[in-house]
């Protein structure tokens, strides 16, 4: 996929289907998943979010938010990702395989889901010291 591509067409307000796979967030896209995504003017706690990183989309869950940046995190794995700017955010994902994840339920779980997972991360940098 052209990632360059990609970006056009998201800032013109549509919303892109893609594929993803691995095992960060669990058993969400352990196959190879369709979603769609649409770019947002801001993106909020629970959020799973697909980013630029080295070249490569990756759908983390937003877990924290700091002026200019959101911090995401894999679902499954014991630390978050860096820092990531917003102009490296492609958009939000809306559906997973033609299920609707934007309403209520979701985004009350997907909070429940990040706040966990920034006190598991905030648990494991604790242990590391």
């Amino acid at each position: 996929m052209n990632i360059s591509l990609l970006n056009l067409y998201l800032n013109k307000g549509k919303k892109a289907s893609i594929f993803v796979v691995g095992n960060s967030m669990g058993d969400l896209f352990l196959k190879k998943t369709k979603v769609k995504i649409i770019k947002k003017k801001r993106y909020l706690l629970g959020d799973i979010v697909v980013f630029n990183k080295n070249k490569r989309l990756n759908a983390h869950r937003v877990i924290k938010k700091i002026p200019g940046f959101i911090i995401t995190k894999g679902d499954t794995l014991p630390l978050s990702d860096e820092p990531i700017s917003y102009h490296r955010i492609f958009g939000k994902v809306v559906e997973i395989e033609d299920l609707f994840v934007d309403s209520l339920i979701y985004k009350l779980k997907n909070i429940f889901i990040a706040i966990f997972s920034r006190w598991e991360h905030n648990i494991n940098i604790w242990k590391s010291k």
